[in-house]
């Protein structure tokens, strides 16, 4: 009862872990399984099969005449349902727009323009000092190294060939 408050989070990652590593036992148990069965031969020569009879020849089903209806003349008109006119629609008389007075415009205190904001001088920085020239370095010549001697020459084998 130590973790009823706790979240079960850390039972997944186990769950994981446990069922990977059981897979991946049977895959092997069951590559060496695979690996003891004896495979049965495969007979050189193949029996002889019975040929298929044809399919049998269907005779033609005849089809009953359908007798053809006389077309109708005229189709009988349906009386639709009594609708009652109310006469012509009354006019909507027009709404008044109530009159909004106009106010006076608000006077606001002005405010004073700023001062223009005296440019301050900006300190002279010296420059620095110019940088003497350093020489190129030449990069000295190696000696040359003595031939190396190298491996001998690979002694001729003689050919029944002419």
């Amino acid at each position: 009862m130590a973790f009823h408050n706790q979240s079960p989070a850390f039972v997944l990652p186990l769950l994981l872990i446990t069922l990977a590593s059981m897979s991946g036992n049977t895959m092997v148990a069951e590559a060496r399984h695979l690996l003891d069965i004896t495979l049965p031969d495969i007979p050189s020569s193949l029996p002889h099969f019975p040929t298929v009879p044809g399919l049998p020849e269907v005779p033609k089903v005849e089809v009953p005449h359908i007798p053809s209806f006389p077309e109708p003349q005229e189709v009988p008109r349906v009386k639709g349902p009594y609708v009652p006119s109310f006469g012509e629609p009354h006019e909507v008389p027009k709404i008044e727009v109530p009159h909004i007075p106009s106010f006076p415009e608000p006077n606001f205190p002005s405010f004073p323009e700023p001062q223009e904001i005296p440019k301050v001088e900006v300190p002279h920085i010296p420059s620095f000092p110019e940088q003497p020239e350093i020489p190129k370095l030449e990069i000295p010549k190696l000696p040359e190294l003595p031939a190396f001697p190298g491996l001998p020459e690979q002694p001729k084998i003689p050919t029944l060939k002419p």
